[in-house]
């Protein structure tokens, strides 16, 4: 329970709801994804590419067209992958991360891929709001 203030001091206790889950509770959404993007700033500018993502071990695998425009080794990079049209439906994840090269062996030959290695983690789902314990 949290506890919520006026300015005279403390009113009373006033549960909190959430809707984080683990990222191992998507595990089904990061297998097939039907949206994925990376963002990345290059040339001075922030890029928003759409991507395959595949996950590796601790790393996901992002897959870009030839065509465009991909990471440098060493580039902070935002990954979003989301599902759902309407509210109860909205679940995804958010990694940020460093893209760490290029990376053999993707699913799809005609596409570039390069590992992202996340060191942020922030993954939903809407369906699942509940009280929080904070």
């Amino acid at each position: 329970m949290a506890l919520r203030y006026s300015r005279f001091g403390m009113v009373d206790s006033v549960p909190r709801a959430t809707r984080r889950v683990s990222i191992d509770e998507l595990a089904d959404l990061l297998a097939d994804p039907p949206r994925a993007s990376v963002a990345f700033l290059a040339h001075d500018e922030v890029h928003l590419i759409p991507v395959r993502v595949c996950r590796k071990g601790d790393g996901f695998l992002l897959g870009f067209r030839a065509e465009a425009l991909t990471p440098r080794t060493g580039t902070v990079a935002t990954l979003l992958v989301d599902a759902g049209v309407f509210t109860p439906e909205l679940r995804g994840v958010r990694l940020r991360g460093v893209v760490d090269g290029l990376a053999d062996g993707g699913p799809d030959e005609e596409l570039t891929w390069c590992l992202l290695v996340a060191d942020q983690v922030v993954a939903w789902d809407y369906s699942k709001l509940r009280r929080s314990g904070r």
